[in-house]
């Protein structure tokens, strides 16, 4: 039984196009920042339970990187198409000024959105959340900064449905390998017994690692577990805009978009884990 513990190793220094770190946050400034909000914004947080505070730090972690042109450029069409109706000067669904929508406009926004959006759409709601958290921590984010759990899951719940209909789950399942074809339904994907294979951690450390490969700190990352596999790739070409090879564990091609699987930013490569979706990662 292979175990589900992350590994990273050393790389050497390369470049990458995709997300770029902007340098490290002063959290001593972020604890004396001024927020102002309009009755209306304040509104919208209510209304999706979300706090203020909570929005702020999730975009705060997600300015370390930023996304690549063409993710974005998919995200703005995925934003454009969204739709709700109003009720009382207020939005159901994704109105004109839904949270969604307000995130987007904020500096640092669109990272918050699209990271909580691909999570939710391959995840549910609370482990999505989970995973958030452990990024956090991985991030090296101050722990008394940091959103409880049920505020992450409010955050993910109001950026669900964004790629709904986007070709972001067609994706994911073109990445998948001949014996992981699952499901794309979150309750039927990620159930109690999948979730005890991979955890929360496992994918945080595997997102960590795509940040490095992307901002050119390392010059690729290879993957290999089983259905965690499909999501993660998928993140890697459909947001980050890397060279991605994905073979299954006969060795076959997958998918790539590139000749060479030694040009590839991430390798992803479906190993025989007797059933279990572990994720291991290393760098050369």
């Amino acid at each position: 039984m292979a175990s589900n513990a992350l590994t990273t190793g050393g790389g050497s220094q390369g470049g990458a196009s995709g997300l770029v770190t902007s340098g490290s946050i002063d959290w001593i400034a972020f604890r004396k920042t001024i927020f102002t909000a309009s009755t209306a914004d304040l509104q919208r947080f209510a209304t999706s339970g979300v706090q203020p505070a909570t929005c702020q730090a999730a975009i705060t972690m997600c300015s370390q990187f930023q996304l690549s042109y063409s993710g974005e450029q998919r995200l703005q069409i995925a934003i454009n198409g969204l739709s709700g109706i109003a009720v009382n000067s207020l939005y159901m669904g994704f109105g004109y000024r839904c949270l969604v929508r307000e995130l987007w406009d904020m500096p640092g926004g669109v990272n918050c959105v699209a990271l909580c959006a691909c999570l939710a759409e391959a995840h549910s709601e609370a482990d999505a959340a989970w995973i958030l958290i452990e990024l956090w921590r991985l991030l090296k984010s101050p722990d008394n900064y940091a959103p409880s759990h049920a505020q992450l899951m409010a955050l993910v719940k109001a950026c669900a449905g964004v790629t709904a209909k986007t070709p972001f789950s067609e994706v994911i399942n073109n990445m998948q390998s001949a014996r992981c074809q699952l499901q794309l339904d979150p309750s039927a994907r990620y159930s109690q017994s999948y979730m005890q294979t991979t955890t929360s951690k496992d994918i945080a450390k595997v997102l960590a690692a795509l940040v490095k490969v992307s901002c050119g700190y390392l010059d690729n990352n290879t993957i290999t577990g089983d259905y965690e596999c499909a999501f993660v790739a998928a993140l890697a070409f459909w947001l980050f805009d890397l060279r991605v090879w994905v073979e299954g564990d006969q060795q076959q091609v997958i998918y790539s978009n590139v000749k060479e699987p030694a040009n590839a930013h991430v390798n992803v490569r479906y190993g025989n884990h007797s059933g279990h979706s572990a994720v291991v990662t290393s760098t050369t």
